[in-house]
């Protein structure tokens, strides 16, 4: 020490004893993890543990942080009961700054209290600690602590490292404590582990060039600890992150053949959608694994399972449900009066985006037999009877005309039509090229109905497409042939014969054209012809694009005849957005809760509608309703991956007075530009504390273009727009709001006022902000048709109903910044 100390001589007796307990702490804590072949001292080490202090607090080589006390391992383990943090980076005006910036975002929260503490120690596996859980630790002499950290590298393993920004949480248990490293550590010294790449740097490959050795595709899948069981390997898993570079050593070439990946999300109805563009995602299409897959190939979707494939492009969707009974917001933070609560998380994908790694071993055995039976076929000729064996089977050819939804028996029906009569075969022909002894110009009409686990082909097919049905393990081509139901007092129960598809029976997609077989299903309607068309059937099919989904309230009146296992009492509302003219959209009120659940009906997902109820209100809106046999499917992804990266088409321009006059077919989506007038009234309310804080918001103003004024709606992330509130203000605004928990002003005369206290603080910000000329300004909107006002109006004993517009209703989805 005496030499250590000679080197700071000038310096103050408080310094000397500083210094002298930094030594004894190298010396004690330190100086033993160091390898001794090293040949590094305690003075030497101690010096180096100094020159990366002053660094990281920002002092010079004359001042000493003497207000940091060095603390071991051990120390915080056994004296350290609350919780807290260190930095050696701020300083304590810093420190109180972000200390109460924190506990004004979360007031039931406390800032951890700050400690002037320097810590000091390895970084390394669990191994190296003596465990065997693969969490990374910081060690010294006196013991180890498991730590956290938002970005990490392997080249810190086994190196002394002091780590300026940190957080400590004590546990109850002994030793169960652990540490959040805010900020990358600092090396203290070179002399520790070194990192060897397992050869020199010339036997170093590129990707590319092991490719071309190994003679496989270009894609290559480092599994590391998803797919190792080992707690050992799982350390690798902090080091490795999308866009780093590595270097991996130690190569084995294997054969990968059944990977199981569990999806164990807990995430409300929110749809969360993440959109996964990353250059590839790993998985393995197994019958557990709710991978949603759009596709009108069913055999694309059934041979892919358990197989390894490449995904380039997907949907990550959670879907959570709630179901509450608050009496108010006062009982938001009370959980008994959340009755139920779930959720539900897939992937979203299509089959375009998918690329085959590796063959499972039933793809693997049915190529080979594929291969076989072509090598067969081409060296006899075909032979019309023949021995059963194992794998003959009969099939059917048939164009699917339509598909109705669930039914009372938990079922769904299709209508179909023979393209030709059973065939029997001596292999399974799968979705292979048709014969032309598999079809002929007379057609049959039959119905096919899916009942129990057959209800799994439900999401899979779609009308228009043409399918081949097959019975394994049978010649008899009577189990395809449809049957008449039995007639009850003289009257045939169904029109068409009727065929009950069995558990094992495969259906098979047929892509190739067929030109001697014309499509008889009708062309679906589109959104503006259902709003619009005069002759339009009270029971229509359309297709449309799903701008909105809204989940409603249960209905306590009535309950669904089936209960399905994923969904009860769900009922939602989806706005269709017409395609091509996307100014007219339609309200689709559909119960989810009476069969499979359906996926993927998200905003912007192309959906098909069959068989739903077209009603008129009484206030003359159209909207449509589901039935026992409507369906509702979802046909492209496009608007929701954003693939094709073009802009959707706008809605049209309009004038107030010509939307308000029912002009252009009464549009329901359209841009206006305007001025704001003033604001009627501004609800601002937390909802509900527990599913996220959820913080609501609606604003109604007047707007006028010169051709008419009109009354205009905002909520949601719209409203920080219309306010003109920068992140700041706008995250004070919700803290204040909070406190009270709802506030509401309105406007009485020319001011705005409140009913509970006018003077209060808050009223009086928010009534300057909606008076003043940020908000009553030039402004540029995508609004949506609202609802026409019915009221109650009595004469006498006599009650009516009646319409009035004094103002037309708009609902803003958009603020035009530009």
């Amino acid at each position: 020490m005496e030499e250590f100390l000679k080197r700071f001589k000038n310096h103050s007796r408080a310094e000397q004893r500083w210094l002298s307990a930094v030594f004894e702490a190298v010396q004690q804590q330190l100086h033993p993890l160091i390898d001794a072949s090293l040949g590094l001292s305690v003075s030497r080490l101690a010096l180096a543990v100094l020159s990366k202090v002053q660094t990281a607090v920002g002092s010079d080589s004359t001042g000493l942080p003497v207000s940091y006390r060095f603390v071991s391992v051990s120390e915080l383990i056994r004296d350290q009961r609350t919780a807290c943090c260190s930095s050696l980076s701020w300083s304590s005006a810093h420190y109180r700054e972000h200390a109460r910036g924190a506990e004004l975002k979360l007031p039931a929260y406390k800032a951890l209290p700050r400690d002037n503490l320097l810590l000091i120690g390895c970084l390394c596996d669990g191994l190296t600690a003596g465990t065997n859980d693969g969490v990374w630790r910081v060690r010294d002499a006196g013991g180890s602590l498991a730590c956290a950290m938002l970005k990490s590298s392997c080249l810190w393993l086994g190196r002394l490292m002091l780590f300026p920004s940190w957080n400590y949480i004590p546990h109850n248990a002994p030793g169960a404590g652990y540490l959040e490293l805010l900020d990358p550590p600092m090396c203290v010294t070179l002399e520790a582990m070194a990192f060897d790449p397992g050869g020199a740097l010339s036997e170093v490959m590129s990707v590319m060039r092991a490719a071309e050795l190994l003679r496989q595709s270009l894609i290559w899948c480092l599994l590391v600890c998803s797919v190792s069981q080992e707690a050992k390997h799982q350390y690798w898993r902090q080091c490795v992150c999308v866009g780093q570079s590595v270097c991996v050593s130690s190569l084995r070439v294997c054969s990968l053949q059944v990977l199981w990946l569990h999806f164990i999300l807990r995430c409300p109805y929110y749809s969360v959608i993440t959109h996964l563009n990353l250059f590839a995602l790993f998985i393995v299409l197994v019958e557990a694994l709710m991978a949603y897959c759009l596709s009108g190939d069913v055999t694309c979707v059934c041979v892919c399972v358990g197989c390894l494939v490449c995904v380039r492009r997907c949907t990550l969707v959670m879907e959570r449900f709630m179901k509450t009974h608050f009496l108010s917001w006062k009982h938001l933070d009370q959980p008994s009066y959340i009755t139920h609560k779930h959720c539900r998380v897939y992937l979203q994908l299509c089959v375009d985006d998918l690329t085959l790694i590796s063959p499972s071993a039933a793809m693997s055995r049915c190529l080979m037999e594929d291969r076989q039976t072509d090598r067969e076929s081409a060296k006899r000729p075909r032979v019309p009877e023949r021995p059963l064996t194992p794998a003959a089977c009969v099939s059917l050819l048939l164009r699917l005309e339509s598909k109705q939804g669930v039914t009372l028996q938990n079922g769904f029906v299709c209508r179909a039509v023979c393209l030709g009569d059973a065939q029997r075969w001596s292999h399974d022909p799968k979705n292979h090229r048709t014969q032309e002894h598999e079809r002929h110009r007379d057609t049959q009409k039959i119905e096919l109905h899916f009942m129990g686990s057959c209800v799994r082909w439900f999401p899979v097919l779609h009308p228009g497409c043409v399918y081949r049905l097959i019975a394994r393990n049978t010649e008899d081509v009577s189990v395809l042939k449809a049957k008449v139901v039995s007639a009850r007092g003289g009257v045939t129960q169904l029109s068409s014969p009727a065929l009950l598809l069995q558990p094992q029976w495969r259906i098979h997609t047929i892509t190739e054209e067929l030109p001697d077989t014309q499509s008889g299903v009708p062309a679906l309607m589109s959104v503006s012809a259902v709003l619009h068309s005069s002759s339009a059937p009270e029971i229509v099919s359309f297709c449309g694009i799903i701008t909105q989904r809204i989940t409603l309230q249960e209905d306590n009146g009535t309950k669904p005849k089936i209960q399905s296992p994923t969904a009860q009492d769900l009922r939602v509302r989806l706005t269709v957005q017409d395609a091509d003219c996307p100014g007219h959209v339609i309200d689709v009120y559909m119960d989810l809760s009476c069969g499979p659940y359906t996926l993927g009906l998200i905003a912007g997902a192309a959906v098909s509608v069959h068989h739903v109820q077209r009603k008129v209100s009484k206030a003359c809106n159209v909207y449509c309703r589901s039935l026992p046999i409507s369906c509702v499917s979802v046909t492209d992804l496009t608007s929701v991956c954003s693939r094709s990266g073009v802009a959707p088409s706008p809605p049209p321009m309009m004038l107030l007075g010509e939307w308000a006059s029912g002009g252009a077919q009464r549009c329901v989506l359209a841009q206006v530009k305007g001025h704001v007038v003033c604001v009627l009234s501004l609800r601002l309310q937390w909802t509900c504390s527990l599913c996220g804080s959820i913080f609501r918001q609606v604003v109604m103003l007047v707007l006028e273009d010169g051709s008419a004024d009109a009354h205009v709606w905002f909520s949601s992330d719209t409203v920080c727009d219309l306010l003109k509130l920068n992140a700041g203000q706008w995250d004070g605004l919700q803290r204040h709001v909070k406190v009270k928990g709802h506030v509401k002003v309105y406007t009485r005369g020319h001011n705005m006022t409140c009913d509970e206290d006018p003077n209060d603080a808050l009223v009086q910000y928010l009534s300057c902000v909606c008076s003043s000329t940020s908000v009553c300004r030039q402004i540029h909107l995508t609004c949506r048709l609202g609802k026409s006002q019915l009221r109650k109006v009595h004469r006498g004993q006599t009650e009516f109903i009646c319409k009035f517009t004094p103002a037309l209703q708009l609902q803003c989805q958009h603020i035009h910044t530009r």
